[in-house]
Parts: C-alpha cells; structure tokens; sequence
C-alpha cells in the first residue's frame, strides 16, 4: 500500500508496484544484453613456424656452423630474396 499520501483512490500504490516491476525487467533485460558481451572469443591456434626444425637437426646446424667459424669459412646470405611483401 502506499505510504506516501492518506488518500489511496487514485491508485498510487500500483504505480509504485508498476514501476518496481519495470525496473526489475528493465535490469534484467539489460544484465542479460551485457552477459553476451562478457564472453571472450575462442582463442585462435598460434601460427605455426615455417622453418620448424627436429632437435637432432637443429644441433646438426649448429655443429656445422661452428665447424665452418673454427675454419674461418664465411658463408653469405641473401636475405633480400626472402622478405614478404
């Protein structure tokens, strides 16, 4: 009932339930607008690395690199034929 005036013939008390209820659907409408939003997108596989090596291949290249340092030998590189454009 309503509190608020002595005088309950002109229906205050329902607009004050009417309003409440409002309020309630309002919130919720609006926490369940938000929930989809708090979710995260699945996370995407990482790249894979074009130039994947085994381990014995990789101690391999280094085991001939440091041959080719001790002797002295330079081997040179094009680099510019590999960038991506």
């Amino acid at each position: 009932m309503c509190s608020l005036c002595p005088d309950r013939s002109h229906g205050c008390a329902m607009s004050i339930a009417r309003r409440g209820v409002l309020k309630l659907v309002g919130g919720a409408a609006l926490g369940l607008a938000m929930a989809g939003a708090g979710f995260a997108a699945p996370p995407k596989a990482p790249p894979k690395p074009e130039n994947v090596l085994s381990p014995d291949a990789a101690l391999d290249r280094l085991m001939r690199g440091n041959q080719r340092y001790v002797e002295g030998v330079a081997k040179r590189h094009d680099f510019s034929t590999n960038a991506r454009h």
